[in-house]
């Protein structure tokens, strides 16, 4: 058993069979620690979170297109409103809430406030003005105008509520967000990305609290990349782990005798360890042999380019050594992200990009697919250039290459 593995079962078998509640979660932020201390668990870890930037990615999208659809619906909505002179204050809140701090009684000037911002709730905003939406369209139907909703009433299906007798889509993309929130959850519970993520927010939950952090001080440290209603949960998981790490010390001291904990449930972190486990020692053995040295996973009998420490050989041979210029921050986020090769979107390298390089945080689009063409293909500046790589490979096909309009083609694996 090679030393990294040796020691990740030693702080494994260490806490594992723990039933008090201190001495497991204690271990725990110990053997949590020792994976993101060690650069190759730690790539491990944050290769297969990529999965979880994909499916946070993909829900932001929907979400983004659902609020568009929405409100196209709500314009076609309120010019039925105009046209049949129906009168605002005749349409209330049915399933949806009123404002009770700005005193709403109507649903068109919530919908007002909603719009500017005034209004946000635990919900996704596509949630809440589909709900609005809805209400809307009951109120015009009440009032002997529901043949003018035709357009948005779904055939052959009855309603779901008893409110209506029909049933409304107001939004297409709506259906496949929440599909996606329920497949986000889904994966969070039973697939590795998820499993792997709850480990690293509870070791997020136990540095806040060393550092006596407060619930709110957390929610703003995180809450500013939250970018969707899950994320945000996320981050309320963050500090509701701090608070029950603080109970949980307590507790073991004897200055409290409330063990109710919100969040860090036994069970469950038993299991996220069962799973997890098992993974990074597979993982960690492909990796790196006896010896400590790094092997297989990324060696030159089936890569083009192989990583040993900060270096990068091509084909066995020292092609780049660690320095601070860009063209070597940039390959090493290709290299991080997709170490076996494949092909890779611009927004996806660029968000790794923008956590290396503080300058490109305030790139859009256009620049940052400028700057990583420029710093990997470049004949004058890019990796090619410096890593003094051929044209092409055996294959026809040079090492790193453009896909119009998607991202980076990395040629890595040989044959």
């Amino acid at each position: 058993m090679n030393p990294v593995s040796e020691n990740l079962k030693n702080y494994h078998d260490a806490f594992i069979n723990e039933t008090n509640l201190y001495d497991f979660f204690i271990g725990l932020a110990g053997y949590v620690n020792y994976i993101l201390e060690v650069p190759e668990l730690r790539a491990i870890i944050e290769s297969v979170e990529n999965k979880k930037l994909e499916e946070y990615e993909k829900l932001t999208n929907l979400e983004n297109e659902s609020m568009l659809e929405l409100r196209v619906s709500k314009n076609k909505l309120f010019k039925i409103i105009e046209d049949c002179n129906i009168k605002p204050d005749s349409l209330k809140h049915v399933t949806s809430l009123r404002s009770a701090v700005f005193e709403t009684e109507n649903v068109i000037d919530t919908i007002k406030i909603f719009e500017d911002g005034g209004l946000r709730g635990r919900d996704f905003d596509s949630d809440t003005l589909d709900n609005y939406l809805f209400d809307i369209a009951v109120g015009i139907s009440k009032q002997g105008y529901q043949s003018m909703l035709r357009n948005f009433i779904i055939p052959n299906k009855k309603a779901n509520n008893e409110y209506s007798n029909v049933q409304y889509s107001f939004s297409n993309a709506l259906i496949a967000r929440r599909d996606q929130v329920e497949r986000i959850k889904k994966s969070q519970r039973l697939e590795m990305w998820g499993v792997l993520d709850r480990l690293v927010g509870f070791q997020k939950s136990y540095l806040e609290q060393c550092e006596n952090t407060s619930f709110k001080q957390i929610l703003e440290k995180y809450g500013s990349k939250a970018h969707n209603h899950l994320a945000i949960r996320d981050v309320v998981n963050i500090a509701l782990g701090a608070e029950d790490i603080g109970k949980i010390i307590n507790m073991r001291y004897g200055r409290t005798l409330d063990n109710d904990l919100f969040y860090l449930k036994l069970p469950d972190f038993k299991t996220y360890i069962k799973i997890a486990h098992p993974f990074l020692l597979k993982e960690i053995s492909r990796l790196i042999i006896p010896d400590g040295s790094t092997s297989d996973f990324k060696n030159t009998t089936e890569f083009r380019i192989a990583k040993k420490g900060d270096d990068f050989y091509y084909k066995g041979d020292l092609r780049a050594k660690s320095t601070d210029a860009d063209w070597y921050k940039v390959f090493c986020a290709l290299f991080d992200l997709i170490p076996e090769g494949g092909e890779i979107a611009y927004t996806k390298l660029g968000t790794e990009i923008k956590t290396r390089i503080k300058k490109t945080r305030d790139y859009n689009d256009k620049d940052m697919r400028r700057f990583i063409q420029t710093n990997l293909t470049d004949k004058a500046n890019g990796f090619m250039h410096y890593a003094q790589i051929p044209d092409n490979e055996d294959n026809g096909k040079p090492l790193l290459s453009v896909k119009r309009g998607r991202g980076i083609i990395f040629n890595n694996r040989l044959g």
